[in-house]
């Protein structure tokens, strides 16, 4: 059975220059969409951080988000991936952020955590050229696959519980539906007739997104439900907290042995995110694009 070109065709090649307006936009689009917040925005909330303190959180997350983004897509494995925290050490870092105390400063503890198995997934990567092997072992893109699958179907009851059927102020369970479907709506349309325009819709594909986020809010806004008072009370700087810097750094050895486990969960998850993509731009991975 034949694939139809306009759904294997990508608009843009991994290596394809782009100008700057159009990386601009698709780079504002990835921020607004992608769920970089929610990781921080769960643990500042579980550990009742004040407002200032889940602000500087959270952008210390995007900060982390954009510096691994640059060092991964320009110098390491080179793929067109986002990178971003993960949510299965979410309960791990929650965990040892209350036997340190909670609030801000149990963080200490989880950076001190982080750290040793930071460093010990660099080891096993290009230095010494193992983890390709251990990939190849213990991690074919069915194993990696499947573990996306199992994450993604584990925290739809999460997606659905904060973003359906949590009511906020004048909110209902059936206008938060009536919203998800407008948006969804926008956005299976725009990719639809984009791909039945060919390259004119290309514009189209390109930033459904951001028509969709946009499209809700103003049914959002329509529906009285659209609140901008925290971003208007916001400042237009602030400094995120820096391990060794402004934040506290303790090193506990059941912590980073928790974490340790926790990092061999996300590396499977992790590399078969990979496959995902290689498969995707067809350009199976290599060896060496694994270990580094």
């Amino acid at each position: 059975m034949e694939r139809v070109a306009s759904e294997i065709t990508l608009i843009a090649q991994p290596d394809d220059p782009l100008p700057w307006g159009k990386a601009a936009l698709l780079g504002l689009q990835h921020v607004l969409a992608m769920d970089v917040y929610i990781v921080p925005f769960i643990i500042a909330s579980v550990l009742a951080f004040s407002v200032g303190d889940a602000g500087a959180f959270i952008q210390s997350a995007f900060v982390a988000a954009g510096i691994a983004t640059l060092i991964q897509s320009q110098l390491l494995m080179r793929l067109p991936v986002v990178q971003g925290p993960s949510f299965v050490p979410i309960g791990a870092v929650l965990a040892i952020a209350f036997g340190a105390g909670g609030g801000v400063g149990g963080l200490s503890a989880v950076v001190g955590a982080l750290i040793p198995g930071a460093i010990l997934v660099i080891l096993l990567g290009s230095p010494t050229r193992i983890f390709h092997r251990l990939v190849n072992r213990f991690v074919p893109p069915i194993v990696g696959g499947a573990i996306i699958i199992i994450v993604g179907v584990a925290l739809m009851p999460v997606a659905l519980k904060e973003s359906v059927f949590a009511v906020h102020r004048t909110a209902t369970v059936g206008g938060n539906i009536v919203l998800a479907f407008i948006a969804a709506a926008f956005l299976v349309g725009c990719m639809l007739t984009g791909m039945a325009l060919g390259a004119k819709g290309a514009w189209l594909r390109l930033l459904s997104v951001i028509i969709a986020l946009v499209a809700g809010s103003v049914a959002a806004a329509f529906m009285g439900q659209l609140n901008m008072a925290g971003v208007a009370d916001a400042t237009w700087f602030s400094m995120p907290r820096i391990a060794f810097l402004n934040l506290d750094v303790t090193f506990s050895l059941s912590a980073t042995l928790t974490m340790l486990i926790v990092y061999i969960v996300v590396l499977a998850e992790t590399t078969g995110t990979w496959f995902a993509v290689g498969a995707v731009i067809d350009k199976p991975l290599s060896d060496e694009q694994l270990d580094r």
